[in-house]
């Protein structure tokens, strides 16, 4: 979940579950004394304002660097730039992990002097990445800085490295020409509705108000707030699941939460407040909306003791069964034991809690801390000076706490209305209330759908990634090494899977598993040719990091990995998909910035051919058996999964799933053609994702509950 990310801070105040707040609809008014700039935020009016004169582009060590934008008011300089084709590490990222650059570039003033920034925003596609960093603004005229590279972050720290200098020359620009009016609700008495507190439970009073919105060609921004009116609470997080807006037809508006610009409140100032902004996706009527929140995660003080003894000479992998329980809210929260950790410098807390907490963080606040965290089950520390013998005293300073609310507040919004892909709303087939329905229903497998399907799935204890076979009732089920996305051979008598040595090539017969040589660690994604008599795979980084940064190039060869031909090695991120039946043709994407596009390489003549692109960096694409269609996962308003199918071209696009809160992924056609099956992540199954059928022509559903993670392969 997303509050794991936040940053655990010592000292919280108690925060409460609360009460219905609605904001009355009255007319709302332009606040002259603000716009809104995309991209780049709220600005003062009559503000002078200045853009970028021009991109600019500076090509180091095979990588290109581009500064795409630059925007500067009064307050900050905001600059966004792009990093391609980043360079190979030349040895496992083990080995050089302190040579790894992960600075961000300074911005440096005629005289001098340089300014750090910090990051607001980026996006990440493997072979390159965005960043948008803010900085000071750039006080005196002219308007001219550079920007100044020390190393390419996620780039090799090399002894000949020299600085990267790039000119910004910022021109004067009309803010009104480019920016959109602030809009002010007005701010009235709350009119509040009372709901039953629990005893214990943390409660008081919570409040949402909708402050201010902005109306632009494609979109309305919401500016509001969560605020506890006692004063004693502190909001942690809102889920993007958690958030809902209705327009006055009654249809639900796709929402997007934009971190890196807020109303201009200082949190730091002010702990009771939890800015947020919305933006809507989608056409919008006007008129009355509400917008409601369901739940917040909150922090909450616990400030509970306990001590336990360690001894004189604690070792690694120690452990003491403690079982204390803390009653904290009206929870009962249990640590169980603590273990010192494999380096022997600090201890490993495992925890027993209810599934409205979160992290639960326990500290030792008598000696100096390294660092720790929270997990869903477990907490942990280290010493900066090694475990100290004899007594620990440990203090459990702060845990999360989901509260339900259902906090409403009610707006006049205008009229919005956007161009829409009508081609990707034809027909949805798997929705969230189809797949419930298909749970409940009997749907017995259709007596002429049968075949092979090969599986990878993480499992317990360890969860690591597995390779399993199984026929598409559930029969003969087989679980066959550790590995990942396995391939099965045209015969099905051997699967080729990766593990963390390389390809491996199964005998599915005898269990026999032999390497293909000139295979390495960062080998993945093996598929078979038609005639069996070669495989082709992705090559990543020579990191071996799963989804690491750096150029993916694609080979293929014999089945037992002599004469390795490599198909392409551009700097980009190229990922095979599959062969075409003719079994000189490959089908793969390129993962870039804005999504992945879709191509075909003829390995005789090496020609090229772009079919589409999709708007998701890691799309699957399946081909249809007869070569005419691709099923592929694509990126829904409100930042959810769904799965598309179009002609090979991408023409006649049509979205066949949209599930959303569940996630949806990995399509793979029947050997038929006729049906897809994909992975659900249901949660009131397990963690793991478990498989569904879905008929194309007619949209039955068939739920496979019994049968858990992604097909890689589906043979008659």
């Amino acid at each position: 979940m997303n509050w794991k990310q936040k940053l655990l801070e010592i000292m919280a105040r108690m925060v409460a579950m609360g009460l219905f707040f609605f904001n009355s609809v009255m007319a709302s008014e332009e606040n002259p004394s603000m716009r809104y700039i995309p991209e780049f935020g709220l600005i003062e009016s009559n503000t002078p304002f200045f853009v970028l004169d021009e991109s600019v582009k500076s090509i180091q060590g095979g990588s290109t660097v581009t500064i795409v934008q630059g925007m500067m008011d009064s307050q900050r300089t905001r600059i966004t730039y792009r990093v391609e084709n980043l360079p190979d590490f030349s040895a496992p990222v083990k080995q050089q992990i302190s040579e790894i650059c992960h600075s961000q570039p300074e911005l440096q003033l005629p005289d001098g002097g340089r300014f750090q920034g910090h990051v607001t925003s980026g996006t990440s596609w493997q072979s390159g990445y965005s960043r948008q960093i803010d900085f000071p603004t750039i006080q005196d005229e002219p308007k001219t800085a550079k920007l100044v590279f020390t190393c390419l972050e996620q780039s090799i720290i090399s002894s000949d490295l020299t600085e990267v200098e790039m000119d910004l020359v910022f021109v004067p620009a009309d803010p009104d020409a480019i920016s959109f009016p602030l809009i002010t609700i007005p701010s009235l008495e709350a009119e509040l509705s009372s709901q039953k507190i629990e005893e214990n439970s943390c409660g008081s009073e919570i409040q949402l108000a909708v402050h201010q919105y902005v109306k632009t060609d494609q979109s309305i921004g919401l500016f509001g707030s969560l605020e506890s009116l006692s004063g004693n609470s502190q909001i942690e997080l809102v889920e993007k699941d958690s958030v809902h807006l209705i327009d006055s037809s009654g249809k639900d508006i796709p929402l997007i939460e934009n971190r890196s610009m807020s109303d201009r409140s200082d949190r730091k100032t002010d702990q009771r407040r939890y800015p947020w902004l919305y933006f809507t996706e989608g056409n919008i009527a006007g008129g009355r909306a509400s917008l409601t929140i369901d739940d917040v995660w909150i922090r909450v003080n616990a400030n509970q003791h306990l001590v336990f003894e360690t001894g004189t000479n604690p070792q690694p992998g120690q452990k003491w069964n403690l079982n204390q329980p803390f009653n904290i809210c009206g929870r009962k929260i249990i640590l169980k034991s603590v273990e010192v950790n494999a380096e022997g410098d600090g201890f490993i807390f495992q925890i027993d809690k209810p599934d409205d907490i979160g992290n639960v963080v326990l500290m030792d606040l008598n000696h100096t801390l390294l660092g720790g965290g929270g997990g869903s089950d477990e907490s942990s520390f280290r010493y900066r000076d090694g475990i100290p013998a004899g007594s620990i005293h440990l203090t459990l300073v702060n845990i999360s706490i989901l509260i339900p609310g259902k906090w409403t507040a009610v707006l006049d919004l205008p009229a919005l209305s956007v161009s829409e892909n009508n081609d990707a709303s034809v027909s949805t087939c798997l929705t969230l209330s189809s797949w419930n329905k298909a749970l409940q229903d009997s749907n017995p497998m259709p007596e002429n759908l049968d075949g092979i399907l090969v599986l990878y799935n993480p499992i317990p204890p360890d969860y690591r990634h597995h390779v399993m076979t199984t026929n598409l009732d559930g029969s003969d089920y087989q679980i066959l090494a550790q590995g990942n996305r396995a391939s099965l051979s045209p015969d099905n008598r051997q699967i080729c899977f990766s593990n963390d040595s390389g390809l491996q090539r199964m005998d599915l017969e005898t269990g026999f598993v032999v390497p293909l040589d000139g295979t390495l660690k960062n080998d993945s994604d093996p598929i078979w040719s038609p005639d069996g008599s070669r495989i082709a795979f992705t090559r990543g980084p020579a990191s071996g990091l799963i989804g690491g940064p750096g150029p993916y190039r694609i080979y293929y060869g014999n089945t037992d990995g002599t004469q390795l031909i490599s198909v392409l090695e551009d700097g980009a991120a190229n990922h095979v998909m599959t062969w075409f039946a003719d079994g000189h043709r490959l089908l793969y994407t390129v993962a870039g910035p804005d999504g992945a596009s879709v191509k075909s390489i003829d390995l005789i003549t090496k020609e090229i051919v772009h079919y589409f692109d999709t708007n998701y960096i890691h799309s699957r694409i399946a081909l249809s058996p007869n070569e005419r269609q691709a099923a592929y996962e694509v990126m829904l308003p409100g930042e959810h999964y769904g799965i598309q199918i179009s002609d090979l071209d991408g023409k006649h696009a049509q979205l066949v799933v949209d599930a959303a809160p569940l996630v949806v992924t990995k399509p793979f056609w029947s050997p038929d053609g006729e049906w897809l099956v994909v992975s659900v992540y249901d949660e009131h199954f397990s963690d793991v994702p478990v498989l569904a059928l879905i008929k194309m022509d007619t949209c039955q559903i068939i739920p496979l509950t019994n049968l858990h993670g992604s097909v890689s392969s589906w043979n008659p």
